[in-house]
């Protein structure tokens, strides 16, 4: 990738728009030379393939319109694995567009003008299928649902919903008797425990599996029967030279031998008894579990249907299994596939798949149904970046597209492969070390190359020129703790692996270490992590050097501030139940915990805290919000979830947090858990979510088990400096510095010997049943668990995770250190319950590659100057990492050099800096770390339902708004911010002092103020004379809105309200209407879908007062606070808000003739103006959003 000028070099610098060089060249006009075909850019990470994939989508879209195709993206179908590139495919594509033809880059660009340009940028943000693999598959269902059962389009991925749905099918076998027998099988082979599935999650796994490789109960219990058989090669186990002939096969000959002399005739008879025990209990479980499966998957298969719910793997079997011909036998079914073929086959003529490495084995099937011999596929992938494989994202499918062409169901008669090695993200030297490291243990046949593939290591090639000072260092620390381990990592005294890259870090960017000299730009440090394990002790290390950490893996449920949403939604549910009260009083951190005794003595009374004389003033403000919350109940029976969990956090402040019960979050990740946790209940609402009862219902397993809901979205703000990820959720990123940490656990963690159920490759298999264990049995050579033995604890004593569990299950043991004669220097074992750990074992390695390829500018390791115990070079990253890079411990401070062999037989020599900052100083606090930011996230809310760039879940009060400025607007409408489009100007002539009130905090006190004394029908008389109930609605909305006023403050704003706005509004004409109507409605919400051009939006606003004339017939008036004049863009805001009232009221009671629209503003201006737009001008209106605004 270079710049326009042809000069290599980092792309951020360039003068002009980037232009495809090389591999991205050639695959570009290979693909534009051939009308179908397979083309592959096999490329290393950070050569360029966002840009190669969109440079080439775009410019097919050039071609398409320029041919005479005035709907070109209908053709194209743009798909990624990652949401965050899926995201990004509009913008990117859009911004391409504008690059090729405003510098004629290509003759169909020069034959395009700005205006076609920017017709074509609208239809990009309209096309069907440019998201997420898991988007189009929804969309592809939602043509036959119905032809598969489903009443309408059902809810995907909707954990809350699907953890519910599982828990009731689970709940339905376990009650039903004629499965008793089968279930007390299974429950006593796997109990539940802390780190152990029992039934119900084995159960719903296997219906997981069964759908991803598209077995059926049958074929999947025969799996599991093939592994019991695969263990039990030499058959029934009669005698014990059966025993000793399967020892043989998994340690070999000799030290099988060595092994039997040990044991005495009695050993072997109760070896021989507890291996018969075990096979029988094993075969008798697996067939127990393929029962209680079958009835599991029918009950799934009903209630989906019937509650309208499916998972993402559910959604492309489905896709899958109708559009194959499995599924959908009959005529009817027959004729719809038909047409759904048909229709996707002829409209989509070209497929760019983004991170190909990662498509599914069952996204791969339901996508080979639409793709032909006649369409064209270009593929971008890396084959040593395929980190999925446990999501059955198996290297070898895109092995086979590279070295074989077959890819997607087709054997490819033409197919191109190009292989992009030039990065242009790290420096050399940080390629360089990248190689040393990732090439010796990728082509290890023992290590990255211990799986089902002959690897072949691309070296990573850089166009960036050097840098002055080393870019690869080496924290080198002394300890004497085993690798891994707590010791290791964070020592009681001096400093392990996470105190030493702490002070590393921090004394970097302190003295320019790690910073560029030629910026003034604090650079972004991300640590990668493995495992999360020791992610709080790394932030303990890393906050005591002064830095803050914004953690991207802790899960958005934890988040104190989203926990009491839920929880004062559930106390909302039943404010009367006492017991919710005192979960609310005493467990939140809503500041009310001191209030106890006066809560119990007044039998749980929220009342009683406002009374108490001791209750402070903070507390009275919570207990006035929690009231105001309980007022507002009816209106939650009447509008969305999501919309009444909007509430709770709007009436109770949590994201200003005015009286600082929430300051362990930093405020922008309190604003985007919050928003996080809205736009989540807003995508899972439906038939299943229809009020707050719901929510809790929905969320209580997520409550329970944080880990198995979403993570919180990271914040882009200068609030932390330094990001925890793991090492998957920085995929796809890129950080200027980035630091490996926690290297010393063992491959073998969670792995196969530590499984119940195993699904990795073709293996499939359920461990022996616990309670079939043989404890009390000897080891058996290396095995030194015996025959079976699953305890949590090891005999060998050197780590928390086993190295076997016995002969009869998997092991993590190398042939070659328990024999000398074995023909394998493999893992020692059952070659297919090994497959597990082989693959398991290689994958750990390309992801060690993963994460070094993530670093630009700096790569930092922590390493041990000596290594405690034994080396493991297969076993640990640690040892990977230690000898790539020629670390022998030297020196204590400096630089040492290594030679690298780089591309084209090339060698590099590169400095390796170590220790070179102060590591026994710590470092003083960051200006903006005075307060460490707590831990945050790094997954956005999923989008892919929503057209790119064009809002579909609006407000009648923000469609104005954006209309006229959708950049300046759209970000604060998804986050749901006020959209002012005024001034903060207040007339001289009002009596406002305004201090801690602000001209928003007016604006609503008074309207509150209004709408209270109407929905109360206070008379006339009432507000005139100003008695004792307007008194007490203008103090409780003076405690209400906005910070607490000072006494100058405080008259102004009643003399306001008093003397401007009250008497205004008794002499208005609404005030008129008010008391002829026949009925009234106070801040009614409404709601209603439009759909336009293909696309449903969703709207809801709050009319402030609808009444009904005697006559039937309907007024709508809305009422405004004037502290100055109005400008004529808020008069038509207003008039366009009121407009969209009627159409929503108009839709929602069948109102047939004319709705009087009116606009009461009341202040500094008086007036009333009656307006509405046209139905037919309102709606078209929308059509200008899909369009972006223009």
């Amino acid at each position: 990738m270079t710049d326009s000028t042809g000069k290599a070099g980092d792309p951020t610098e360039r003068e002009g728009p980037i232009v495809l060089r090389n591999a991205q060249r050639r695959i570009r006009n290979a693909y534009f030379d051939h009308d179908s075909g397979l083309f592959i850019l096999d490329s290393n990470p950070g050569v360029g393939k966002t840009v190669t994939k969109t440079d080439i989508g775009a410019e097919e879209l050039l071609r398409r319109f320029v041919n005479g195709d005035e709907t070109p993206e209908q053709s194209l179908c743009v798909i990624s694995f990652n949401r965050d590139e899926a995201a990004a495919f509009v913008p990117d594509f859009t911004a391409r567009l504008r690059e090729l033809v405003e510098h004629d880059m290509t003759p169909a660009a020069a034959a395009v003008s700005d205006d076609e340009r920017q017709y074509l940028a609208n239809r990009v943000r309209r096309a069907p299928h440019f998201g997420t693999i898991d988007s189009v598959f929804r969309q592809i269902l939602g043509e036959f649902a119905a032809t598969v059962g489903f009443g309408e389009m059902p809810s995907v991925g909707n954990e809350g919903q699907l953890t519910r749905l599982h828990g009731d099918c689970y709940e339905a076998l376990v009650s039903n008797p004629a499965y008793a027998e089968a279930v007390d099988v299974v429950d006593s082979a796997y109990p539940p425990g802390e780190y152990d599935d029992g039934l119900s999650a084995l159960l719903r796994q296997a219906l997981e599996q069964c759908r991803a490789r598209r077995l059926t109960t049958a074929e999947f219990t025969a799996e599991l029967h093939a592994t019991i058989e695969a263990v039990y090669a030499e058959g029934e186990t009669t005698s014990f030279d059966d025993i000793a002939a399967a020892l043989a096969r998994c340690v070999g000959s000799q030290a099988a031998t060595e092994a039997c002399k040990a044991l005495d005739e009695t050993d072997r008879e109760q070896l021989v008894a507890a291996d018969q025990q075990l096979q029988a209990a094993w075969r008798e479980t697996v067939t127990a579990f393929g029962t209680l499966l079958d009835a599991y998957r029918n009950a799934y298969e009903t209630r989906s249907r019937e509650r309208g719910v499916i998972s993402h793997t559910d959604c492309a079997f489905l896709v899958a299994e109708f559009l194959s011909g499995a599924r959908g036998t009959g005529d009817s079914a027959t004729a719809k596939r038909e047409r759904v073929l048909a229709r996707y086959r002829e409209r989509i003529e070209s497929v760019i798949i983004d991170e190909a490495q990662d498509v599914s084995e069952l996204q791969h099937a339901a996508l080979a149904q639409l793709v032909g011999e006649d369409c064209r596929v270009l593929a971008v992938g890396d084959l040593q970046q395929t980190i999925y494989e446990w999501r059955d994202a198996h290297p070898s499918l895109f092995n086979r597209a590279v070295e074989e062409g077959q890819y997607l169901g087709v054997d490819w008669e033409t197919h191109v492969t190009e292989t992009a090695a030039t990065t242009y993200r790290c420096t050399p030297d940080i390629a360089a070390a990248i190689n040393a490291i990732a090439e010796p243990a990728l082509t290890d046949p023992d290590r990255g190359g211990i799986g089902n593939l002959d690897v072949a290591y691309t070296p990573l090639d850089t166009a960036r020129d050097a840098t002055a000072g080393p870019s690869v260092h080496v924290a080198a620390f002394t300890t004497d703790a085993r690798p891994g381990s707590p010791a290791y990592v964070a020592p009681e005294r001096g400093k392990g692996e996470a105190g030493i890259l702490a002070t590393y870090i921090a004394t970097g960017l302190a003295d320019g270490t790690l910073t560029d000299s030629e910026s003034d730009d604090q650079p972004d440090v991300t640590i990668l992590f493995r495992w999360r394990t020791h992610m709080s002790r790394y932030a303990d290390a890393f906050e005591a050097e002064g830095l803050s950490v914004a953690n991207a893996s802790n899960y958005l449920f934890e988040c104190p501030v989203v926990k009491t949403v839920l929880d004062v939604a559930e106390w909302l549910v039943d404010p009367a139940d006492m017991d919710r009260l005192q979960t609310l009083v005493t467990d939140t951190p809503l500041g009310l915990s001191t209030r106890t005794d006066t809560c119990n003595t007044a039998t749980w009374s929220l009342d009683a805290i406002r009374d108490d004389t001791e209750t402070a003033d903070q507390q009275r403000d919570v207990r006035d919000r929690l009231a105001h919350l309980r007022e507002k109940r009816p209106a939650f029976r009447a509008q969305s979830a999501a919309a009444s969990i909007a509430d709770i956090i709007e009436i109770l402040a949590l994201r200003a947090d005015p009286n600082d019960n929430f300051t362990a979050v930093a405020p922008s990740q309190r604003i985007a858990n919050l928003d996080a946790l809205v736009q989540l209940i807003t995508r899972w609402e439906g038939d299943s979510i229809a009020d707050l009862s719901d929510v809790i219902d929905v969320f209580t397993p997520v409550r329970n088990e944080p880990y198995t809901g979403p993570t919180q979205p990271v914040t882009t703000t200068d609030e932390h400096d330094v990001v925890f990820k793991t090492v998957h959720q920085a995929k796809g990123d890129e950080s200027d510095v980035v630091a490996l940490a926690d290297l010393g656990w063992p491959l073998r963690k969670l792995g196969p010997t530590s499984q119940r159920f195993v699904a990795t490759g073709p293996m499939l298999g359920l461990a022996p049943p616990v309670n079939a264990a043989a404890p009390d049995i000897n080891p058996l050579s290396a095995f030194t668990r015996g025959l079976y033995d699953p305890r949590t604890d090891d005999r060998v004593g050197s780590t928390p995770f086993p190295i076997d569990v016995g002969l009869r299950w998997a092991s993590e043991h190398w042939a070659d250190t328990v024999t000398t004669d074995h023909s394998s220097t493999g893992l020692a074992g059952h070659d297919r319950v090994q497959t597990a750990s082989r693959r398991t074992r290689a994958e750990a390695f390309r992801i060690l590659f993963v994460a070094l390829s993530r670093a630009k500018q700096h790569l930092v390791v922590p390493l041990p100057r000596d290594i405690p115990g034994p080396e493991h070079p297969r076993d640990r990253w640690l040892e990977t990492i230690r000898d790539g890079l020629q670390f022998d411990g030297t020196p204590a401070a400096g630089t040492y050099t290594l030679d690298v062999e780089g591309p084209n037989e090339s060698t590099r020599c590169i400095d390796v800096a170590v220790n070179a900052v102060d590591t026994s100083a710590s470092q003083a606090t960051h200006a903006h770390s005075a307060t460490p930011t707590p831990f945050v996230v790094s997954t956005p809310p999923d989008r892919d339902d929503l057209a790119a760039l064009v809002p579909r879940f609006l407000q009648p009060s923000t469609i104005h708004p954006l209309l006229e400025d959708q950049d300046r607007y759209l970000l604060d409408h998804l986050q749901g911010r006020p959209l002012h489009t005024d001034t903060d100007a207040v007339d001289g002539e009002l009596p406002l002092t305004l201090t801690a009130f602000d001209t928003e905090d007016v604006g609503k006190l008074c309207h509150s103020v209004l709408t209270r004394c109407v929905d109360r029908g206070m008379s006339k008389t009432a507000i005139r004379t100003q008695g004792g109930d307007i008194e007490q609605i203008i103090a409780e909305e003076l405690h209400r809105h906005g910070p607490p006023a000072n006494e100058a403050e405080r008259d102004g704003l009643i003399e306001f309200l008093t003397e401007f706005v009250l008497p205004n509004f008794l002499a208005s004409e609404l005030w008129s209407q008010l008391e002829q109507a026949a009925e009234i409605y106070v801040e009614k919400r409404l709601r209603g879908h439009v759909r336009r051009d293909d696309v449903e939006f969703e709207i809801e606003g709050q009319a402030d007062v609808v009444m009904q004339n005697p006559d039937g017939s309907w007024v709508i008036t809305d009422i405004k606070i004037a502290l100055t004049e109005l400008t004529t863009e808020t008069q038509r805001r207003y008039r366009t808000q009121i407009s969209w009232y009627a159409s929503l009221l108009a839709a929602e009671n069948s109102v047939e003739g004319p709705i009087t629209c009116a606009i009461e503003t009341f202040g500094a201006v008086t007036n009333r103006r009656d307006s509405q737009i046209p139905l037919p001008a309102v709606q078209q209106r929308l059509d200008k959003l899909l369009n972006g605004g223009m």
